[in-house]
Parts: structure tokens; C-alpha cells; sequence
């Protein structure tokens, strides 16, 4: 049974109100000690703050893990009925980046920049219009026309993983090193890339009618009877359809007595084709037949045959730049350790020589560790002594 717009309305309105004091709770802390400056306007202040504050910091990882939690709800709204539950996690989400994107609208120095940008894009098409339907009391109406198009824009939510990019870039130690920067931005975008093209495939091919071999169907039946012929086993009740059976039926399996049938994609059959078309095997089992859903990921491709090689290439110019004895040492298992540290013009080779000479039984696991503090590289004798 549907509940009334006001019983709908209230019941959003006890999810959205604590989730608004929870959202505002550390940005009215973090606003609240930004220090003042004179001639500096407090917008620019509180930007530079947020960077450089635990405050900042703690919002930032919060973002960060809210944008993997959104995208996860995401893949768990594709396999259930939308409840009473999902509806309010929808609604606290919803309301938490809804907040996020007022405040830095507000703290932005360029406001057209932030608005134009592809954060900013998804929160307005994912967050306002849920909220919109909360306020109306149509979010327990299926079949109220902007809860069906809330529900096809619903997939743009897996784009805020591009947001763990920058959040991890912010919250990441200033005294990480280049190279694992790069790494962790490397593993992210190839992440992001996966999972942004596993939604959006799936979206084309149950939201928009294109056809593609090897999918499951979705049929309607208007008689138990008729979609037993079809599905013995698998024939359900639509909850949201009155006097409506559903039946999943294989791609290419007659459908008698079917009076609509549609393609019905699983999120773990879209992330099989992804990574089975990215990979390079492609088996062809699952194939796209429209010329939309063709050129659409013909383009991801090509995104993806240009962005990460182009980070690889990134990762490997930083080692080139980076030497192999250009690193920082840490003591490990408490052994001991000797710093020998010296002009680059003095030979020390025959210190390390003696050093490492197996008459002073030094090769063992609890020999003493030898640190050489030098603002050159090794020559190659000295290399070839350390190798040994």
C-alpha cells in the first residue's frame, strides 16, 4: 500500500532533519576557527584553511569515504525493491552533499568555474532532485514522472568517485613522495574509469531501450498463469505494478503470453563486459547492437587508451627523475646501524671494503646496518661492493 503524500513527507522530513544538523556540525567548527586577516576576505581564508587544518582534513576523508558509500548504495539500489530504508539513506546522503556543495559554492572565488565543473554537475543532477521529491511527498510514488527521472539520472552517482581523486590528493601526507602521489592517482582514475563505465553501460541498457545480445529480459505478465509457462520457478509479483508479474528470462528465450519485455543488465554483468572489453579478450558473448550504445563506448575506450598510459608515462618520468639512493631510511628490527657520513671527493671505498669484510662477520641478520650520508650518487666500485 502507497502511504500519503503527508505521511511520505514526514517521514523524509525525520531523515532530513538530523542529517543536515550531522552535515553542518563540522563545517560550523571549521568556519567558526578560521583565523582573520586583514584585507583578506573570509572566503579565500576558509579555503586555505580547509587545507591546512585537521578539521579540513577530517571533512575531506569524509567526502571521500560518503562518495564510496554513495556509489556502493548505488550497486545495492540495482539488486532490491526501493524501500523505506533506502529511501532515507537516499535522503542523508543526498542531504549531506547537498550542504558540501552550497558551502564551497559559497567559498569558491569563482563560482561560474565551480558551477560549470563535473563535481558540481553531479551533485546538482543527483542531490536536488531527491530532495525536490522529498519535499513534494512523492518519494513513495514509483510512478511519479520526476521519482522515474530521478531514478534514470541515479547512476551519475557512481561519477563521485572521480571526487576520491582530489580528496585523496588533499588528505594525502605533504611529505609523501611524487611517486606514490602518482601511484594512488593512477590506481584511482583506473578505479573511477571501471566503475563509471559500468554504470553507465548499465543505464543504456535498461533505461534507454538498447539491445544487447547475451542480457537477461525483463517480461511483464498480466496473469500468473502465463508467466509460469515461461518461468516455472522464477515468476514474481511487481510490487509496484498492480495485477503485474515479472519474469527473467535469457536472452533469446521465447516469451509467450509477454505483453512487454526489456533488457534487464545486472550491475555484475555490465562490470563483466567492462572489464572483459578493457582487458582486450572479449569474448563476445555480451555485444551492444545499437549504434549508441556502440559509439558511446567506443569513446570511453579511447578515454581510457588515452588517460592511463598518459599517467603511466607521468609515473615513469618521475622515476627517471627520482635516483635509487635517493630515499629515506628507516631503522627496522631495532638493529644497529652506523652513519658514515662524508665529502663526495674523499674515496671511502675502502672503508666500506673493511666495513662489509667477512672476517668481521657482519653479513648475518643482526649485523649492523652502514648509512652513507653523501650529496652524490655511488661510483661504481662502490656500488659493486654494496651489491656483494
Amino acid at each position: 500500500m502507497v502511504a500519503s503524500r503527508d505521511e511520505c513527507r514526514l517521514r523524509a522530513l525525520y531523515s532530513f532533519l538530523p542529517s543536515l544538523g550531522l552535515s553542518l556540525v563540522p563545517w560550523i567548527y571549521l568556519l567558526s576557527h578560521v583565523p582573520y586577516r586583514r584585507g583578506i576576505p573570509f572566503n579565500e581564508r576558509a579555503s586555505t584553511y580547509i587545507l591546512q587544518s585537521r578539521t579540513g582534513f577530517a571533512i575531506e576523508a569524509i567526502s571521500a569515504v560518503m562518495s564510496g558509500a554513495s556509489c556502493v548504495f548505488y550497486v545495492i539500489s540495482t539488486y532490491i525493491t526501493y524501500s523505506d530504508w533506502s529511501r532515507s539513506i537516499d535522503i542523508a546522503m543526498s542531504t549531506y552533499f547537498g550542504v558540501y556543495w552550497v558551502i564551497y559554492l559559497y567559498l569558491s572565488t569563482q563560482k561560474l568555474k565551480y558551477l560549470s565543473s563535473l563535481q558540481s554537475f553531479v551533485d546538482i543532477v543527483t542531490v536536488f532532485p531527491v530532495l525536490l521529491i522529498s519535499a513534494l511527498g512523492h518519494q513513495c510514488d514509483e510512478s511519479f514522472g520526476l521519482f522515474a527521472a530521478a531514478r534514470v539520472i541515479r547512476f551519475f552517482r557512481v561519477l563521485r568517485l572521480i571526487r576520491l581523486i582530489r580528496s585523496f590528493e588533499l588528505i594525502s601526507d605533504a611529505s609523501d613522495d611524487a611517486i606514490r602521489r602518482q601511484t594512488i592517482r593512477i590506481i584511482s582514475i583506473v578505479l573511477c574509469i571501471l566503475v563509471v563505465t559500468t554504470g553507465i553501460v548499465q543505464y543504456l541498457a535498461n533505461e534507454t531501450g538498447e539491445v544487447w545480445t547475451g542480457v537477461a529480459q525483463q517480461c511483464e505478465f498480466f496473469s500468473e498463469a502465463e508467466c509460469s509457462l515461461s518461468c516455472p520457478n522464477n515468476c514474481e509479483l511487481d510490487s509496484s505494478k498492480k495485477g503485474v508479474y515479472l519474469c527473467y528470462l535469457p536472452f533469446g528465450q521465447t516469451q509467450l503470453g509477454a505483453s512487454h519485455c526489456q533488457t534487464r543488465m545486472m550491475f555484475h554483468d555490465s562490470l563483466y563486459y567492462t572489464l572483459v572489453t578493457f582487458s582486450t579478450v572479449g569474448y563476445g558473448d555480451v555485444v551492444p547492437i545499437t549504434a549508441m550504445s556502440r559509439i558511446l563506448m567506443l569513446f570511453m575506450i579511447g578515454l581510457t587508451i588515452y588517460v592511463v598510459p598518459n599517467q603511466f608515462k607521468k609515473l615513469h618520468d618521475l622515476r627517471e627523475l627520482q635516483s635509487e639512493f635517493d630515499s629515506v631510511w628507516v631503522k627496522k628490527n631495532n638493529r644497529a646501524h652506523v652513519i658514515l657520513a662524508c665529502n663526495p671527493s674523499v674515496d671511502f671505498h675502502a672503508f666500506i671494503a673493511e666495513f662489509f669484510h667477512e672476517d668481521h662477520a657482519l653479513k648475518t641478520m643482526f649485523a649492523p646496518q652502514l648509512v652513507i650520508l653523501v650529496d652524490c650518487p655511488p661510483s661504481n666500485e662502490v656500488r659493486q661492493v654494496l651489491l656483494k
